[in-house]
Protein backbone atom coordinates (compact mmCIF):
# COMPACT_ATOMS: atom_id res chain seq x y z
CA UNK A 1 0.00 0.00 0.00
CA UNK A 2 2.92 1.96 0.54
CA UNK A 3 4.21 1.59 -2.69
CA UNK A 4 1.18 3.16 -4.41
CA UNK A 5 0.70 6.14 -2.13
CA UNK A 6 4.45 7.20 -2.93
CA UNK A 7 3.48 6.56 -7.00
CA UNK A 8 0.77 9.06 -6.54
CA UNK A 9 2.74 11.36 -4.34
CA UNK A 10 5.44 11.24 -7.12
CA UNK A 11 2.82 11.53 -9.80
CA UNK A 12 0.97 14.41 -7.97
CA UNK A 13 4.28 16.19 -7.58
CA UNK A 14 5.23 16.61 -11.45
CA UNK A 15 1.82 17.23 -12.40
CA UNK A 16 2.37 20.35 -10.44
CA UNK A 17 5.80 20.86 -11.56
CA UNK A 18 4.20 20.54 -15.22
CA UNK A 19 1.40 23.40 -14.65
CA UNK A 20 4.12 25.36 -12.93
CA UNK A 21 7.27 25.14 -14.91
CA UNK A 22 6.44 23.67 -18.25
CA UNK A 23 4.82 26.82 -20.03
CA UNK A 24 6.72 27.69 -23.52
CA UNK A 25 6.86 31.69 -23.10
CA UNK A 26 10.10 32.87 -24.79
CA UNK A 27 10.90 29.72 -26.45
CA UNK A 28 11.45 29.84 -30.32
CA UNK A 29 8.02 29.06 -32.51
CA UNK A 30 10.32 26.75 -34.91
CA UNK A 31 11.59 24.08 -32.71
CA UNK A 32 12.82 20.21 -34.01
CA UNK A 33 9.62 18.61 -33.88
CA UNK A 34 7.08 21.57 -34.47
CA UNK A 35 5.72 22.71 -37.72
CA UNK A 36 7.05 26.43 -38.48
CA UNK A 37 3.97 28.92 -38.45
CA UNK A 38 2.75 29.53 -42.10
CA UNK A 39 2.05 33.28 -43.54
CA UNK A 40 -0.19 34.00 -46.37
CA UNK A 41 1.89 34.39 -49.24
CA UNK A 42 -0.29 37.10 -50.55
CA UNK A 43 0.86 39.32 -47.97
CA UNK A 44 3.80 39.48 -48.15
CA UNK A 45 5.55 42.28 -49.89
CA UNK A 46 7.07 41.54 -53.80
CA UNK A 47 10.47 40.42 -54.33
CA UNK A 48 11.02 41.98 -57.30
CA UNK A 49 13.78 45.18 -56.09
CA UNK A 50 13.05 48.63 -57.38
CA UNK A 51 15.02 49.38 -60.55
CA UNK A 52 16.81 52.43 -58.85
CA UNK A 53 18.14 49.80 -56.39
CA UNK A 54 19.40 48.09 -59.09
CA UNK A 55 21.13 50.43 -60.87
CA UNK A 56 22.67 51.82 -58.10
CA UNK A 57 23.91 48.95 -57.17
CA UNK A 58 25.53 48.23 -60.47
CA UNK A 59 27.49 51.59 -59.85
CA UNK A 60 28.70 51.01 -56.46
CA UNK A 61 30.60 47.78 -58.68
CA UNK A 62 34.05 48.73 -59.71
CA UNK A 63 35.56 47.02 -62.73
CA UNK A 64 38.69 44.76 -61.90
CA UNK A 65 42.15 45.91 -63.63
CA UNK A 66 42.87 43.66 -66.16
CA UNK A 67 45.23 41.10 -65.63
CA UNK A 68 49.13 41.40 -67.41
CA UNK A 69 49.69 38.38 -69.67
CA UNK A 70 52.08 36.12 -68.87
CA UNK A 71 54.59 37.22 -71.84
CA UNK A 72 54.63 40.31 -70.50
CA UNK A 73 55.50 39.77 -67.12
CA UNK A 74 58.21 37.10 -68.37
CA UNK A 75 59.98 39.56 -70.43
CA UNK A 76 60.40 42.25 -67.38
CA UNK A 77 63.09 39.04 -65.96
CA UNK A 78 67.08 40.34 -65.75
CA UNK A 79 67.75 36.44 -66.56
CA UNK A 80 66.73 35.17 -70.32
CA UNK A 81 64.42 32.04 -70.22
CA UNK A 82 66.12 29.28 -72.19
CA UNK A 83 63.88 27.28 -74.19
CA UNK A 84 63.09 24.03 -73.15
CA UNK A 85 65.27 22.18 -75.90
CA UNK A 86 68.85 23.85 -73.98
CA UNK A 87 67.53 22.70 -70.54
CA UNK A 88 69.69 19.87 -68.47
CA UNK A 89 68.77 17.94 -66.03
CA UNK A 90 69.27 18.81 -62.29
CA UNK A 91 71.77 17.23 -60.30
CA UNK A 92 70.69 14.22 -58.43
CA UNK A 93 71.41 14.44 -54.67
CA UNK A 94 71.30 11.67 -52.89
CA UNK A 95 69.17 11.47 -49.43
CA UNK A 96 71.46 11.10 -46.55
CA UNK A 97 69.79 8.40 -44.77
CA UNK A 98 69.58 9.36 -40.56
CA UNK A 99 69.82 6.85 -37.96
CA UNK A 100 66.70 6.66 -36.04
CA UNK A 101 67.17 4.72 -33.06
CA UNK A 102 64.28 1.80 -32.85
CA UNK A 103 62.51 0.86 -29.73
CA UNK A 104 63.53 -1.88 -28.40
CA UNK A 105 60.54 -4.70 -28.14
CA UNK A 106 59.99 -6.98 -25.35
CA UNK A 107 57.54 -9.84 -25.65
CA UNK A 108 54.98 -11.05 -22.87
CA UNK A 109 55.91 -14.09 -21.07
CA UNK A 110 53.10 -14.59 -18.74
CA UNK A 111 50.36 -16.70 -20.11
CA UNK A 112 47.77 -13.70 -19.17
CA UNK A 113 49.37 -10.79 -17.64
CA UNK A 114 47.43 -7.25 -17.06
CA UNK A 115 48.40 -4.31 -18.50
CA UNK A 116 47.30 -1.61 -16.25
CA UNK A 117 46.71 2.13 -16.21
CA UNK A 118 49.21 3.05 -13.84
CA UNK A 119 52.60 1.53 -12.55
CA UNK A 120 51.04 -0.31 -10.02
CA UNK A 121 48.43 -2.78 -8.72
CA UNK A 122 46.21 -0.17 -7.60
CA UNK A 123 45.70 1.19 -10.93
CA UNK A 124 42.51 0.22 -13.19
CA UNK A 125 43.39 -2.58 -16.07
CA UNK A 126 43.77 -2.04 -19.38
CA UNK A 127 43.26 -4.88 -21.20
CA UNK A 128 45.13 -8.51 -20.73
CA UNK A 129 47.94 -9.53 -22.61
CA UNK A 130 48.30 -13.04 -23.65
CA UNK A 131 52.27 -14.87 -23.84
CA UNK A 132 54.01 -13.78 -27.05
CA UNK A 133 52.49 -10.26 -27.01
CA UNK A 134 54.99 -8.20 -28.63
CA UNK A 135 55.33 -4.93 -26.81
CA UNK A 136 57.34 -1.47 -27.27
CA UNK A 137 59.72 -0.56 -24.36
CA UNK A 138 58.89 2.48 -23.36
CA UNK A 139 61.19 2.79 -20.45
CA UNK A 140 61.20 2.00 -16.91
CA UNK A 141 58.51 3.34 -14.77
CA UNK A 142 60.17 2.82 -11.66
CA UNK A 143 60.09 -0.23 -8.72
CA UNK A 144 59.77 -3.31 -11.26
CA UNK A 145 57.26 -1.65 -13.54
CA UNK A 146 57.74 -0.82 -17.87
CA UNK A 147 55.68 1.64 -19.64
CA UNK A 148 54.87 -0.25 -22.62
CA UNK A 149 52.81 0.64 -25.92
CA UNK A 150 50.99 -2.64 -27.45
CA UNK A 151 52.19 -2.99 -30.88
CA UNK A 152 49.49 -4.43 -32.63
CA UNK A 153 46.98 -1.66 -31.31
CA UNK A 154 48.97 0.94 -30.00
CA UNK A 155 47.53 0.83 -26.64
CA UNK A 156 49.48 1.85 -23.94
CA UNK A 157 50.07 1.10 -20.48
CA UNK A 158 52.18 -0.28 -17.55
CA UNK A 159 52.91 -3.96 -16.70
CA UNK A 160 55.46 -5.55 -14.29
CA UNK A 161 58.84 -6.05 -15.59
CA UNK A 162 59.27 -9.16 -14.31
CA UNK A 163 56.58 -10.03 -17.05
CA UNK A 164 58.40 -8.90 -20.11
CA UNK A 165 61.68 -10.18 -22.20
CA UNK A 166 63.37 -9.07 -25.16
CA UNK A 167 63.42 -12.97 -26.38
CA UNK A 168 59.99 -14.21 -27.92
CA UNK A 169 58.97 -17.59 -25.64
Amino acid sequence: MGVLKLSGLTVGALALLMVVYGHEDGLPEDRIGREPHRVATSALPSPEPAPALIAQAAADIEPEPALKPILEVATHTSAPIAPVSELQPAEIIPATAEVVPSIPVLYVTGSKVNMRAGPSTGQGIVTALVRGTAVDDLGAAGDGWTQIRVVETGERGFMASRFLDSVKR
